[in-house]
């Protein structure tokens, strides 16, 4: 564990840093945005904690750490040329008929957000399809002004902070003085611990090794047709891993390095994995990623070659 200086909202503090998380950090500001990489045997969700029943462990392709502002923009131009139309043609039939069930059983609400059984109150598609359309474009122009006044963003800042190109979590635990909100862990310094790195990428294919169990999310109509909305851009999801120090195995970042439990690691496997995800990049389709996966293309190199370049 080692002191490190990182920035919160514009401000610098002190925070503990692991050892296998510096690692990372590390190798994240030495790494070219918009580089193949490769995470094997990534575990998301913890039993018992949210909607996880039990996790899911995949092996990930993607390109690491596009720049976020690129795709803001693609998405409002793409958002605000978006119509109805568009949008139901783009949903799953489950999820269209979902949406319009609960549309037509909607009910008032009381003041504080309960349901008025015997008051029905039918949503009309289009109007909702305005107002998710008005929310989604005033959240991204918002992140694009850097507007971070809300509740969300500003609890965001808390427990988030950068360590140059790398997005670090803290870690937290339940506040004991205040129900349904967090505080942050300190250390025997009274400094916040650093919990995992937060990478940002696109996907390019994940083979599930265990598809996990996780409970069904029960969506108003409002964040339903938001999240349609977003889907029917075209444009790829922008996600992010959380890697801590005991939720993945190795990782490939920059067609150079991997890092974490490289001895867990099979690299004639490996190696097998690097060279087919390397031939479908030809065949992916015509997206901004397209074109970013091309660039990774150029340098590839065998898991054997990585593991012997960090020594």
């Amino acid at each position: 564990m080692q002191v490190r200086t990182v920035k919160q909202a514009g401000s610098e503090i002190q925070v503990n840093m692991p050892d296998k998380v510096d690692m990372v950090v590390n190798a994240l500001n030495e790494a070219q945005r918009g580089r193949f990489a490769f995470v094997r045997n990534h575990v998301s969700g913890i039993a018992g904690e949210g909607k996880c029943i039990t996790p899911t462990i995949s092996n990930v392709w993607f390109l690491a750490m596009p720049i976020y502002s690129n795709l803001l923009a693609r998405q409002v131009e793409r958002i605000a040329a978006l119509t109805l139309t568009d949008v139901i043609s783009n949903m799953a039939p489950d999820t269209y008929d979902e949406l319009r069930e609960k549309c037509e059983s909607n009910v008032k609400k009381t003041s504080k957000g309960k349901d008025k059984k015997n008051e029905p109150d039918p949503l009309d598609m289009m109007e909702l399809f305005v107002e998710a359309k008005q929310n989604v474009l005033a959240s991204i122009r918002k992140t694009q002004t850097g507007d971070r006044s809300d509740a969300h963003r500003k609890a965001h800042d808390t427990f988030y902070v950068f360590a140059g190109k790398a997005k670090l979590h803290l870690q937290s635990e339940p506040d004991p003085n205040s129900k349904g909100r967090k505080r942050l862990v300190l250390g025997d310094n009274n400094k916040p611990i650093v919990d995992s790195v937060m990478v940002p990428w696109y996907e390019i294919r994940r083979d599930k090794m265990q598809a996990g169990q996780w409970k069904p999310t029960n969506s108003r109509p409002l964040t339903m047709m938001q999240n349609a909305i977003k889907s029917a851009t075209g444009l790829p999801k922008w996600k992010e891993f959380s890697l801590g120090r005991n939720n993945y195995t190795a990782m490939s970042l920059d067609s150079k390095t991997i890092f974490g439990w490289v001895r867990d690691m099979n690299t004639a496997e490996l190696d097998s994995a690097l060279a087919h995800a390397y031939r479908t990049i030809g065949n992916l389709p015509d997206t901004p990623m397209r074109t970013l996966a091309q660039e990774a293309a150029r340098t590839p190199v065998t898991a054997s070659q990585a593991v012997s370049s960090t020594g």
